[in-house]
């Protein structure tokens, strides 16, 4: 078992976030490494909302030690905290995936490549995020909402890279862009890639290629065999159904772009940090079960 203690001992602020945090304020009133923590056990304890969280806090004295805050902070003190970071997040989280690959938990040889919808924070009959769109999950079913596109190392099932769109956009439109921005570590290991006929494209093809990797992806129209090396794409599926599962990645509370980027980020973090903490304390079985979390 893993105590709420330990995985947050995994959380880190780097230097260049201190630093854009002190151009907005003179002084921290509460550090903002225990604000942190306290959005990553939001996720990991599954609390929809900042009000919520507040009052879990307020119920358990301990979880406020183990995030390093001297008192409960109220709950405007995370969506200001959240504001004041901004797009910093990613700055967090791919530190995160860096230690992970270097201490050779992460493989990254191996990646797949998905997209998953997700529901705006809107009302049911007005549409009142004004970044969200109408995208089809299948054929027949339309949501209002995002995409989160992810690429997912297969043999560990966690996220290397992130990118959100709203939810009209193609997956083949940002294959590219996310895998440009993916760190410089993850594509000089990378060796094959794996994805649905989605992103059987040219453009694809030949940026994989260029990174000396090799792309693997099924056919719109289903004319080749398939290698059993394919079998492996199922991971990226498994990330997306532990993430909305286990760490609130679907239960949006914020709207705009930025703000469920951030989001998805911070859920990602979450997943990483679980994982680094399990390996740390030499339990690797537990590095994808919030429920050895005590």
């Amino acid at each position: 078992m893993l105590p709420i203690s330990m995985v947050l001992e995994a959380v880190k602020i780097p230097v260049q976030v201190l630093e854009h945090l002190l151009t907005q304020v003179s002084e921290f009133r509460l550090p903002p490494l225990g604000l942190l923590k306290a959005l990553i056990l939001q996720r990991i304890e599954r609390i929809r909302s900042e009000r919520e969280l507040e009052r879990e806090l307020h119920k358990r004295p301990y979880w406020v030690r183990a995030c390093g805050l001297p008192r409960v902070p109220d709950h405007s003190t995370f969506r200001v905290f959240r504001k004041r970071l901004g797009d910093k997040t990613e700055d967090i989280f791919h530190p995160l995936v860096t230690e992970l690959v270097h201490k050779n938990i992460v493989s990254a040889d191996t990646l797949a490549i998905d997209s998953t919808h997700l529901k705006a924070y809107s009302n049911r009959h007005v549409q009142s995020d004004r970044d969200a769109s109408f995208g089809h999950k299948t054929k027949k079913k339309v949501f209002y909402g995002y995409k989160e596109h992810i690429l997912c190392d297969t043999k560990t099932e966690l996220p290397v890279a992130v990118l959100v769109s709203t939810g009209k956009d193609n997956d083949a439109k940002h294959a590219v862009p996310l895998l440009d921005k993916s760190l410089l570590v993850i594509r000089t290991k990378l060796r094959t890639m794996l994805g649905d006929a989605a992103y059987y494209t040219t453009d694809f093809y030949n940026r994989i290629i260029h990174y000396g990797a090799k792309p693997i992806t099924a056919s719109r129209n289903r004319t080749h065999a398939l290698p059993k090396k394919y079998n492996e794409r199922t991971s990226v599926e498994r990330c997306f159904s532990r993430s909305k599962l286990s760490f609130n990645l679907d239960s949006l509370t914020v709207r705009g772009l930025p703000k469920v980027t951030q989001h998805c980020l911070l859920c990602c973090t979450s997943m990483l940090v679980l994982a680094l903490a399990a390996h740390q304390h030499n339990q690797p079985y537990n590095a994808r079960s919030v429920t050895s979390i005590i």
